[in-house]
């Protein structure tokens, strides 16, 4: 886990981590300065902390999941594009197709083994709602997952000479077309530091054109918004007859 944001002490950026120990869970330290403090929560929350801009950044990994549980989804911008791309990323890569569930997401099997992985509601991330706690290649998706969340949300971007920093795609405007562009530049270099391979990544991105070019498949990737819901299982109300 780490802290987004300037050190309070030192002025350093996104230089706060969350030891991983679990006596010291909610102290935070940073690796620049060693200053440290008892608990992240307060430290965030407090007026330094939101002076400096601390956003808490978190993926937790369960048995059945991987989730980036901090910050929520809905206050990320271009979360949709984000879990698209993630997702289209697995899929391709694992040969896995689109989920045509609510929530959205893949499914498939690799081997003889069944994968079904669902889009959580309120954060980014993968569930197994299939609980198959024997399933060793859902694992392996799940891990390869987390990998990505891992290149584009805590660590640091370094790549061509360029360091596009830790977390950069959360600090973005959510609106723009600059913006936009700003992203899809991110998600392709996170794609690159997972799979070394500039070809993966630029298909990930023509897999993703083409299945927006796709009105009944595309909305299930990232998963149905209210506005799909409506339209795709709503009936339109009865007019009177004239």
């Amino acid at each position: 886990m780490i802290i987004l944001g300037r050190c309070p002490n030192c002025n350093a950026e996104d230089t706060i981590t969350i030891p991983r120990e679990r006596e010291s869970w909610d102290k935070a330290l940073c690796e620049k300065c060693n200053a440290s403090w008892s608990n992240w929560i307060e430290l965030v929350h407090s007026k330094i902390g939101k002076e400096k801009g601390l956003k808490p950044v978190a993926i937790d990994c369960g048995l059945h999941s991987m989730v980036l549980s901090l910050p929520g989804k809905h206050s990320i911008p271009h979360s949709r594009l984000i879990i698209t791309v993630l997702n289209t990323a697995v899929m391709t890569h694992f040969k896995l197709r689109v989920l045509f569930a609510t929530e959205g997401g893949f499914w498939g099997s690799i081997g003889r083994e069944p994968i079904e992985l669902r889009n959580t509601d309120d954060a980014i991330g993968l569930s197994d709602d299939l609980r198959l706690q024997n399933n060793s290649k859902c694992r392996k998706v799940l891990e390869w997952y987390g990998e990505l969340l891992r290149w584009l949300f805590e660590r640091e971007l370094i790549e061509f000479g360029k360091n596009f920093g830790k977390g950069t795609i959360l600090k973005l405007s959510s609106e723009g077309d600059d913006s936009l562009t700003d992203a899809r530049i991110l998600l392709w270099l996170a794609l690159f530091k997972k799979t070394r391979s500039k070809g993966f990544a630029t298909q990930v991105f023509q897999h993703c054109d083409i299945a927006r070019s796709n009105p009944f498949t595309s909305p299930y990737v990232a998963g149905l918004t209210d506005e799909d819901i409506v339209r795709l299982f709503v009936p339109p109300p009865l007019t009177k007859a004239p």
